[in-house]
């Protein structure tokens, strides 16, 4: 892991009391990767990355869990990849189009 990658995960983790961050699924050694600053080749653009996480404390109540979520998944810029949204509409354009 890069050491600029290293200290902004250490960062993060530390404003929002995650006692563990860890990659899990199919894009694990993708995520490995980036944290390492290696490039990474999308091969599926559909695919996402798996991230869990074990706080420090006990999560928000439910009405407020939302909001914890949120603020996490906007400050993952480590881990996130430009998006393209092209496949996304395709895919779904193919789908309705098998439906007619």
């Amino acid at each position: 892991m890069s050491k600029k990658h290293s200290q902004r995960l250490a960062d993060l983790c530390r404003k929002h009391g995650i006692a563990l961050a860890y990659l899990f699924g199919s894009q694990t050694r993708a995520g490995a990767k980036i944290l390492a600053g290696e490039k990474v080749l999308v091969q599926d653009p559909l695919a996402d990355l798996d991230i869990g996480i074990i706080t420090e404390e006990p999560l928000p109540p439910p009405p407020q869990r939302h909001k914890f979520y949120a603020r996490l998944y906007n400050e993952m810029m480590i881990l996130r990849r430009s998006a393209d949204f092209r496949p996304f509409l395709d895919k779904y354009l193919q789908e309705v189009l098998e439906e007619i």
